[in-house]
Parts: structure tokens; C-alpha cells; sequence
């Protein structure tokens, strides 16, 4: 599958612009996944997994698929330093395309681990139920560690009595 066929099946035919979503709010429990974006990376998912069996000499994709998960793990990290790079410059359009990048790197790895986008969208939904519209789950407080001080032994509470 050459590039433009390709975009053609990740991307589909240019989508008619509609007016803008409303805005989603803090504590809405429902959530769809039923949308251009969720559309267009299923479709990308679809493509990857096509990919599968094409020529790994010409197709990018399937030799990323038959390299394994490290080294999808490995470009996925590359894409994003690169995106992360070029928002510490203020580069709108290298964020774009890295971003792009960077979402076909992830829906590879997610091919290469036997996951479907639809259970990311429904642990997304969960977090969505469980602690509104958030950037992270919150992680677990962590209890600070006694200092080196307080676990070396006390030599006179040591001793046999």
C-alpha cells in the first residue's frame, strides 16, 4: 500500500467542517467515542492492521509490526520528545505534524500489544465516571521514607538484655 492509498484508508475523504462540540465539563458521565477524532484512529488502527502482511522492504508500518514492541516503544518515545521539544520552542505547526507523528506511533504500539482504540476510549469513559473531565488519574499519596538516620540500628537498643 503506497502513502496516499494509504492516507486514503486511515484518513477517509475530506469531512465537511461542522460547528465546534460543545464544551464537555468537569463531572460529565457520559462519554461517547463516537467522533471524528475516535473515527479517524480507528480507521488509522484498521490501516495498521492491514499493514501486517505487507512487504516489510516497502511498507514502514509492517516492519515497525515485525520489529516488536520495544522498538515500537522506542519511536513512540522518539515522536514524543520531538513533539515536547517543539512546544519548548513555540513551533505550532512542528507540534502538528509531530503530533501526528506521534498518534500513529501510539496506534502502532497498540496494534503491536493486541489493543483495540475502543479499549482505550472505554478506560477513558471509566476515568471520565470516576473523576470527571481530567487531565490524569491521580496517583496513590505516597508515605515519605523514614530518613537514613531513623533506620540505621540504635547499637544500645540492639544489645542482649
Amino acid at each position: 500500500m503506497d502513502e496516499r492509498a494509504f492516507a486514503a484508508a486511515v484518513y477517509g475523504p475530506p469531512a465537511p467542517l461542522l460547528a465546534a462540540p460543545a464544551p464537555r465539563h468537569r463531572g460529565v458521565t457520559e462519554m461517547s467515542h463516537a467522533g471524528p477524532m475516535s473515527d479517524a484512529i480507528d480507521r488509522l488502527h484498521r490501516a495498521i492492521l492491514a499493514a501486517r502482511d505487507e512487504d516489510v522492504a516497502t511498507s514502514k508500518t509492517a516492519r515497525l509490526l515485525a520489529a516488536g514492541l520495544p522498538k515500537m516503544g522506542k519511536k513512540l518515545a522518539e515522536e514524543a520528545v520531538e513533539t515536547a521539544l517543539d512546544a519548548q520552542a513555540g513551533d505550532r505547526g512542528r507540534i502538528v505534524a509531530e503530533s501526528a507523528d506521534l498518534i500513529y506511533h501510539l496506534a502502532v504500539l497498540w496494534a503491536g500489544a493486541g489493543i483495540e482504540p475502543r479499549q482505550v476510549w472505554e478506560e477513558m469513559e471509566r476515568r471520565e465516571r470516576l473523576y470527571g473531565i481530567a487531565a490524569k488519574v491521580p496517583k496513590a499519596s505516597k508515605v515519605p521514607k523514614p530518613s537514613r538516620a531513623s533506620r540505621r540500628r540504635d547499637p544500645v537498643a540492639a544489645r542482649p538484655r
